[in-house]
């Protein structure tokens, strides 16, 4: 016993020693990877086994300066101790998006969680994890990838960085272990070899492996056996079978038809870039800002004198100065991309957003005060209001309340004077145009008692809101429940496993006379019960989840008058209106799928026969004829454009958007006037229903 004291002082003294030091390896390649020019103003998510190494790292960054970054999540925390820490891992950006207040606070840079935030937590705001150990049971690597790597991750890879020592029995156990799942990654080119890992563990445990490892004179039969439970093929069974699985059952199954519309739906539409250009473009000289170039591709951005000073508010965000160029593309081509800059237009990126803050400050007076448009398309006038519903989530915990928004959607109400109101499509008034005061009389009895009026549509659309997308939120929250509940409880499970586990060990020593071990065995004793009455707490919580949902703020955004205009110069405007909407479209549709340099040559005096001409990035070149419709209906080909097609067969592509002034769609058909000519006998008119059954299936 003596000796075995003597052994083990030795052993604390070298480790103090190595402490004392602070040069520490993992942590030192640790350092690197933050400090790194990539990685320096990124957000980092640092997984650690045990809260004690939380607490050193803790220590170590405060020491290098990093005071009021870190923020932390473990096992001793209750719901909404680690809803505050997350928070304040949250970029402002996200913030706003999820409806947080005072969002501008300030923001840690680095997370450190124990397995604690392995289950339940979404992080998808940050893209980089270090494991600064491995866990003992491989699958929770799967679990803790997950915090990052799920619905609503914008960046398009998430990068993970496993800490192994190098030269140990221990690292080399491990380093098999990880290269062999990387390798079957790779393999499969899939990434769900890390949710199969558990199955396969079910047979020996890790920490015998390496226990093996070390009594040892070597670690080869660890590592074999690694590499035989590990094997390629093996794993591809196993995610194979897992697949099949979730086809045949659960909630994923339910919904996958609905999904998969959607991503049509996504694919075929290409609406944001042509909606965030058609704002740039209109705003723009409203603001201040000049706008030089086709913001399709790339357009040189600058302040227009006095009136944009208001820009030089996003000197924080810019130190080096506003950006050269925008563009409602991820990767425009830049005429000098060493030396220029430039800034992909969406909604959450600073200058979109700063645009957005400014127009609604100079002109929401204005909208809500109201304005009036003229329809060519109708006979009698209406009003069109629109609503902005968000629905989210009220919690109070802890004498604290969180609002957290789920979802934020725009409504749109119409009505005249013979029918109650009812819903339309939010973005209808896009396509309209202004109308001049001396049509205001045609709104007739719709003028009278204008208040009233809205009053009745505020109740419709309050109505609308709590019976339509109220309940849509909650049954999508109640088919999710079960599975967020089996998430939660295997957390709790794996925290109740380990904790079990060292009151095994501490209890053994107590009863071996260690006199030392009492006090940890009464902790462990409290953070069981602690962990049993936040587990059933959490558990109640989600259960009850759909009904906290609510309407948390209806506002009503903007209301019109819409009155009749069937004169030729209306019309002709309108018309026109719709085919720049068709070809925004059509262009931005080039631009995202193929990388192409898009070139306008619609103008009469060239006399095409087409509309665009697509330089895409594979060399090839196509020429695109553009038509767009403010609804559904019929497609005419000029005498031009029909013989222009015969000739360019397979380079000459018919882009048909329809429903321009409401949701549009895009359909494409190559070669029409192989692929329609029968159909239509020759006939410069289309049918659209021909035109949908020959488009392509992308």
């Amino acid at each position: 016993m003596q000796k075995e004291l003597e052994y083990l002082g030795r052993v604390i003294g070298l480790g103090q020693s190595v402490m004392d030091l602070q040069q520490e390896a993992k942590f030192a390649n640790l350092r690197e990877l933050i400090e790194s020019a990539e990685y320096q103003n990124e957000k980092l998510l640092i997984f650690t086994e045990h809260r004690d190494t939380l607490e050193y790292l803790r220590r170590r960054f405060e020491a290098l300066g990093y005071t009021g970054q870190i923020s932390s999540i473990h096992g001793g925390m209750d719901v909404g101790e680690r809803e505050e820490q997350r928070i304040f891992f949250m970029s402002p950006e996200f913030r706003r998006l999820q409806g947080i207040s005072d969002a501008d606070r300030p923001s840690a840079r680095v997370l450190l969680a124990t397995d604690a935030a392995g289950e339940g937590i979404n992080l998808q705001f940050a893209w980089i994890m270090v494991n600064f150990d491995i866990p003992w049971n491989p699958a929770r690597l799967e679990q803790r990838m997950g915090r990052l790597h799920r619905f609503g991750q914008k960046h398009p890879e998430v990068r993970i960085f496993n800490l192994v020592a190098e030269n140990t029995r221990e690292g080399e156990v491990l380093a098999t272990l990880l290269a062999k799942l990387d390798e079957a990654r790779k393999d499969l080119y899939n990434d769900k070899v890390f949710d199969v890992v558990g199955q396969l563990l079910q047979d020996f445990s890790l920490r015998d492996l390496l226990r093996d490892a070390l009594l040892e004179s070597s670690p080869l039969t660890a590592k074999r056996r690694i590499e035989s439970n590990f094997a390629t093929q093996k794993l591809r069974l196993a995610v194979e079978e897992q697949r099949k699985s979730a086809s045949s059952f659960g909630d994923v199954a339910k919904r996958l038809g609905q999904l998969n519309s959607e991503v049509e739906v996504e694919q075929f539409n290409r609406l944001l870039p042509a909606y965030v250009q058609n704002f740039m473009e209109k705003s723009a000289p409203r603001l201040g800002i000049r706008i030089e170039g086709d913001l399709s591709e790339a357009a040189r951005f600058s302040i227009a004198g006095a009136e944009g000073k208001w820009l030089y508010r996003l000197a924080d965000a810019f130190p080096k100065g506003l950006p050269d160029y925008l563009s409602v593309q991820r990767t425009p081509v830049l005429p000098d991309p060493d030396h220029q800059r430039s800034i992909f237009l969406r909604p959450g990126e600073v200058v979109f957003d700063t645009v957005c803050e400014e127009t609604i400050g100079r002109f929401q007076t204005d909208v809500m005060r109201g304005a009036v448009f003229c329809d060519p398309a109708t006979e009698k006038a209406y009003y069109i209001a629109v609503y902005t519903c968000q629905i989210g989530e009220r919690t109070s915990l802890r004498e604290k309340t969180f609002r957290t928004l789920s979802d934020r959607r725009l409504i749109g109400i119409r009505w005249d004077e013979t029918e109650e109101p009812t819903e339309c499509p939010f973005n209808a008034l896009l396509s309209l145009l202004a109308a001049p005061r001396s049509l205001i009389w045609k709104a007739g009895n719709l003028l009278l008692n204008p208040e009233e009026q809205v009053r009745k549509a505020d109740r419709f659309a309050q109505a609308l809101a709590d019976s339509l997308f109220l309940q849509q939120a909650r049954s999508l929250i109640k088919a999710e429940t079960v599975a967020r509940i089996d998430d939660l409880a295997r957390g709790y499970d794996f925290i109740a496993s380990d904790l079990a586990k060292d009151r095994g060990d501490l209890a053994r020593r107590v009863r071996e006379g260690d006199e030392v071990a009492m006090p940890a065995l009464d902790d462990v004793r409290n953070r069981q019960r602690q962990l049993e009455e936040e587990k059933t707490q959490s558990l109640l919580y989600e259960e009850r989840r759909a009904d906290r949902m609510e309407i948390i703020n209806l506002e009503r955004i903007a209301v019109a008058l819409v009155v009749p205009d069937p004169s030729p110069a209306v019309r002709e405007a309108y018309d026109r209106n719709i085919e720049e909407m068709a070809v925004r479209i059509a262009r931005n549709f080039e631009v995202d799928r193929y990388k192409a340099r898009v070139y306008d040559v619609s103008s009469p005096h060239l006399a095409r026969g087409y509309d665009l001409e697509s330089h895409r990035a594979n060399g090839e070149k196509v020429v695109i004829e553009v038509k767009g419709r403010a609804g559904r209906g019929a497609v005419q080909l000029t005498e031009n454009e029909w013989p222009t097609a015969a000739n360019v067969r397979d380079r000459y592509w018919l882009y048909v958007v329809v429903d321009c002034a409401t949701s549009p769609t895009l359909y494409r058909v190559q070669d029409p006037a192989f692929k329609l000519a029968v159909k239509t006998r020759q006939s410069f008119t289309i049918n659209l229903g021909d035109i949908i059954q020959e488009a392509e299936r992308d």
